[in-house]
């Protein structure tokens, strides 16, 4: 079975354990998952494996009905990526609830879109664009989303979302770190709010 997947439940499993531990541990402040593209992959995958479990009894043979193989899940259907979506959401608002930062690193990926082609069907074609790979709407469920760029020699930081302070975004910051959009964060609001700085 060349399209069968395997560990990815005990993958997924794993880094969960340790995000609920890091979110619950008084010393922690804040959590990074680098990358959180990767982590919605790994729960599509065990998503799918539990899926395919179904297929095999429970000595990892194939079952047989009525003389044929139960068949094989080979890939999610579009409809059932909602289950790791929800996870990886419920990562965001856990985070939130329990009042710890969050960074999360994303991969941008192409944009598709439906268009037609010469002969009229309806066909997937890049749009030129890149967008976060993986959950839509990531951006409901950070309070600052930082696009970072390499250009020259530095990395630039353009603000897509700064919920502090709207007019933010869309500004820019050279070589931006976290004590530096901390600080960001405290003068765009006249201090009202501290955001945890690193400890030199």
């Amino acid at each position: 079975d060349s399209v069968r997947v395997k560990g990815y439940i005990t993958l997924w499993t794993y880094f969960i354990v340790m995000v609920a531990k890091a979110l619950m541990a008084n010393q922690v402040k804040t959590l990074v998952v680098d990358t959180m593209t990767l982590a919605r992959r790994v729960k599509a995958d065990a998503y799918l494996e539990s899926l395919q479990n179904a297929a095999f009894d429970p000595a990892g043979k194939r079952i047989i009905v009525q003389g044929k193989e139960l068949p094989m899940r080979e890939r999610l259907l579009q409809r059932e990526y909602g289950n790791p979506n929800d996870a990886i959401r419920d990562v965001y608002t856990t985070g939130a609830g329990v009042d710890k930062n969050l960074i999360a690193v994303h991969h941008l990926t192409d944009e598709y879109a439906s268009r037609p082609n010469s002969k009229g069907e309806i066909v997937e074609v890049p749009t030129g664009r890149r967008v976060l790979e993986g959950l839509k709407n990531t951006h409901r469920f950070v309070d600052i989303a930082v696009l970072m760029t390499k250009d020259g020699g530095h990395i630039k930081g353009k603000f897509e979302k700064f919920g502090y302070k709207l007019p933010m975004e869309g500004t820019s910051q050279d070589d931006p770190t976290w004590d530096s959009i901390a600080a960001l964060v405290a003068m765009a609001t006249g201090d009202r709010f501290q955001i945890d700085r690193r400890k030199a």
